[in-house]
This record gives structure tokens, sequence and C-alpha cells, in this order.
């Protein structure tokens, strides 16, 4: 009997496993799109504050 329980377990189980890695999986992705959306953000921070330097370089 206990070696039925054993087998009937091992499916769940399996499931289981494969629902976390793909759950994982949705997490990297979301991960390295917010990331990558804050690098464009960055990026965009970075050429604005140059444009700003360079105009007020040539003021002076």
């Amino acid at each position: 009997m206990k070696i039925l329980m054993i087998f009937r377990f091992i499916p769940f189980h399996l499931a289981h496993e494969r629902l976390l890695y793909l759950n994982d999986n949705a997490i990297h992705a979301t991960l390295s799109h917010n990331i990558t959306e804050m690098n464009k953000q960055l990026i965009l921070e970075l050429h604005q504050t140059i444009r700003l330097m360079m105009m007020i370089s040539w003021q002076c």
C-alpha cells in the first residue's frame, strides 16, 4: 500500500517541480525585462545630462 502511495505522489511531485521551473523562468524573464527598461531609462538620463553639460560649456 505504501508503494502505491509513493507512485501516486511521483507525478504530482514532477508536476509541482515543472510549475516551479516555469515560475522561475517567468520571474527571470520579468527581471530581465525590468533591467532592460531601467537601462534604457538610465541611458536616456545620461544623454540628457551630457546635452545639458554641453550646453552649459558652450555658454562659458
